[in-house]
C-alpha cells in the first residue's frame, strides 16, 4: 500500500516570479479511496487517521525543508555580501 504524497512550495512576489521553491516526497503506507474499509465505522476512522498522519507528517516534513531552504539561500547571500566587501 506505499504511496508517495509529494508537496511543491514556491515563494513568488507581487509580479508572480518564483522566488524560492522546495520540491518535497515522501512514501507512506496509506490507502487509496478505493481501499478504504467502509464496512464499519472502526475500519473507515482506522483508514482516515492513516491519512491524516501521513498528510500531517508529511506536510511538516515539506514546510521544515522548505524553512532549511531559505534559511541556506539567505545565509549564502550574507557570505556573498561579506566577501564583497
Amino acid at each position: 500500500m506505499a504511496k508517495t504524497i509529494e508537496y511543491i512550495i514556491r515563494t513568488k512576489d507581487e509580479n508572480g516570479n518564483v522566488l524560492n521553491e522546495t520540491e518535497y516526497s515522501q512514501e507512506c503506507d496509506i490507502p487509496t479511496v478505493d481501499e478504504i474499509n467502509i464496512d464499519s465505522i472502526e475500519g473507515f476512522l482506522n483508514d482516515f487517521d492513516k491519512i491524516e498522519k501521513a498528510v500531517i507528517s508529511s506536510r511538516r516534513n515539506a514546510e521544515k525543508k522548505f524553512v532549511e531552504a531559505i534559511i541556506a539561500s539567505e545565509e549564502k547571500k550574507r557570505e556573498i555580501k561579506t566577501t564583497q566587501n
